[in-house]
């Protein structure tokens, strides 16, 4: 069954349906999958991929030098891998300060490694009136080509000693006179 459908239009407005939500819009949200005439698939997978780490190439971008940062996520998995290069195997939203402003990064394509090992790289760009402060993970949801999946949090990375955050800052200053919250 359907975990959620989010509709995003070019301007950025979005909703997002639950399963019973698309059921009540008499939208099937479910299939089934058979494995061949004997039902005896040996190559079934349904452990999720394994989050090995999560880099940033900054943890203090200032906004009057630089607009963008590079998020590096490596995964693992044991079956299905990360072959489908036009499959989302990984997305990270951080959240401001004030939680009124948030930046995605999302990972389609490997950029070094194989199916089952896998680094994948994104830019993650600002605009000069963002949110100055320390901005946090609301989420990280990582995805194999299977579809199987987990979500951290960012006490969650915390505990795997992984560093999600970020500092923006406005310059030598500290006064972005631009911010817009």
């Amino acid at each position: 069954s359907v975990d959620y459908l989010r509709i995003i239009d070019d301007a950025g407005n979005s909703t997002q349906f639950n399963n019973s939500e698309l059921l009540s819009l008499s939208i099937a949200p479910s299939f089934s999958l058979s494995a061949g005439t004997d039902g005896n698939n040996k190559n079934t997978d349904t452990a999720p991929p394994t989050l090995q780490s999560l880099q940033l190439s900054s943890d203090n971008l200032d906004l009057s030098l630089e607009t963008s940062l590079q998020a590096s996520i490596q995964l693992s998995d044991d079956i299905s891998g990360f072959a489908d290069d036009f499959a989302l195997h990984a997305e990270i939203r951080w959240l401001s300060p004030s939680g009124n402003q948030f930046v995605d990064a999302s990972f389609y394509a490997s950029s070094s490694g194989n199916d089952l090992d896998a680094t994948f790289t994104d830019t993650v760009s600002f605009l000069p009136s963002s949110e100055t402060g320390t901005w946090s993970v609301d989420y990280l949801r990582i995805i194999d080509d299977a579809g199987n999946s987990t979500q951290f949090n960012n006490s969650e990375l915390l505990s795997l000693s992984i560093a999600p955050s970020f500092s923006l800052s406005a310059g030598t200053d500290g006064n972005n006179k631009n911010t817009d919250t």
